[in-house]
Formats: structure tokens, C-alpha cells, sequence
């Protein structure tokens, strides 16, 4: 994750033969989610992310690239990684084997026209909970007097991870998933990132709450060519991205 602030004056270090050195000791300038030691979370300025790279061999924007862009610092660390359809056959089969459950089915052919039926289907068949997982289409559930429900829209592309790449500098061969939420690649409701998916890069993003429409616009397809260009060194002057949603 590419940012502009130098947080080192929240930081100490402690030698301790780690990957750099130090013990980071955290703070509350970090997220919560930084001090789960499994992701081997640090923050470092482009030169000592550029300096362990030697030895990680990602394929990451070249530093001057980085710098003329503005950015000085990176969110680097080890990110868990799952597979949906996986992961959801696991949950299934443990929801179908829980000793407190009654009955589980998926393929009832019941369709409601408002989440008022639905929520009253659910008390009648005792449920705990009601999971929304309708996206866009929500709105055609909404009964009017829940206007707290407000729907999110967000643009993805799909890249080959095979698309020919823009040699820069120093390259290397191993993808890797690279974010920021800083301009001027990136903002909080567009954000840019990369993610290798498989045979796939994903390319995104945007978050725009309310944004009720249905297809990608020209310009944030634009946008997406080049977070892939800046993200993922695709040659998107040869390269078209396979599908977009």
C-alpha cells in the first residue's frame, strides 16, 4: 500500500533479527488489523521496500516512478489469502453438520418481493439472522421506509496475468497485490489496486455509495487502464483487459 506520510515518529525499534532489524512497536496511528503478527506487518520508506525486494523479487512500480508520483512510504505486508468457492463449500458443510442445526436449504425456489416477506418467512422458520447478499439489486427490495439501506457500486477489470508488461527499470517476474487510496493514483471512493487472482489480475476500483449504475463508465474504465499500467506494468497499449463489471 503506496502512501505519502512518514509515520517512523510513532514507531521505536528493538533489535531482535527480524526481516529488517527492528521490533516495530505499534501505535494507534496504525489500524487495529497491523498488530496480527501472521501478516508480518511494516512501514517503510520506497528505498528500504525497493532494498528487501532484492531479495522478494515482486513486481512492483520502479522507485523514481513511485517518487515523481509523490509517494515516499509503504504498507508492507503478508496478506491472507482465500478462496470463495472453497470457502464457502467449507461453511456450508459445517452449518449442515452442526449438531443446533435443524434444517439447511438452498434450493427452496421461493422468491420474495420485499424484505419485509423475506424477514417474515425468516421468523416463521425460527431464524436468527437475515444475510442481504443482493448488491445492486437491493433496491427493488427496499420498501420505502427503509431509507438507511443504501447500496455500494464498485468497478473491477480483469487482466490475462500473461498481458504483456512495460519494462521499467529493475523488473521482476512475481506479481503481487498492490493498493493505495492516496492521489494521485488512488482516493478513498477510487481507490487503485491490482490483485493476482489465478490466470487473472484484478484491476479496480471504485466505491461509491448510492451509484445505482448497472455497467462500468468509459472514464472509470480509463481510470482502471491505468492502475494497470501504474500498478501492474501491463502494456495496456497492447493489451485490452479480458472482461469488466
Amino acid at each position: 500500500d503506496f502512501v505519502k506520510t512518514d509515520y517512523s515518529s510513532v514507531l521505536s525499534g528493538k533489535n531482535y533479527g527480524g526481516a529488517n532489524g527492528k521490533e516495530i512497536i505499534y501505535s494507534d496511528s496504525f489500524p487495529a488489523w497491523t498488530k496480527d503478527p501472521r501478516l508480518e506487518f511494516q512501514h517503510l520508506s520506497l528505498e528500504m521496500l525497493w532494498y528487501q525486494n532484492n531479495v522478494h523479487k515482486l513486481r512492483l512500480p520502479s522507485l523514481d516512478v513511485m517518487k515523481d508520483a509523490g509517494y515516499n512510504y509503504a504498507w508492507f505486508l503478508k496478506t491472507p489469502v482465500i478462496d470463495p468457492p472453497l470457502a464457502l463449500t467449507q461453511m456450508m458443510s459445517y452449518i449442515q453438520n452442526h449438531p443446533l442445526i435443524d434444517d439447511i436449504n438452498t434450493e427452496t425456489g421461493i422468491y420474495y418481493s420485499s424484505v419485509n416477506d423475506m424477514v417474515q418467512d425468516a421468523m416463521e422458520l425460527n431464524c436468527d439472522a437475515v444475510a442481504n447478499c443482493t448488491g445492486l439489486g437491493s433496491k427493488s427490495l427496499r420498501e420505502e421506509k427503509e431509507k438507511e439501506l443504501i447500496g455500494g457500486r464498485g468497478v473491477t477489470v480483469h487482466y490475462n496475468r500473461s498481458s504483456m508488461r512495460i519494462e521499467s527499470g529493475l523488473t521482476y517476474e512475481n506479481d503481487v497485490a498492490v493498493t493505495t487510496e492516496e492521489e494521485p493514483w488512488g482516493t478513498v471512493t477510487d481507490p487503485a489496486y491490482i490483485i493476482p487472482r489465478g490466470k487473472v489480475l484484478l484491476v479496480g476500483g471504485t466505491c461509491h455509495m448510492g451509484d445505482e449504475e448497472p455497467y462500468p463508465r468509459e472514464k472509470e474504465l480509463t481510470r482502471m487502464r491505468r492502475n494497470a499500467a501504474h500498478l501492474g506494468l501491463i502494456d495496456t497499449e497492447k493489451e485490452d483487459p479480458i472482461n469488466s463489471w
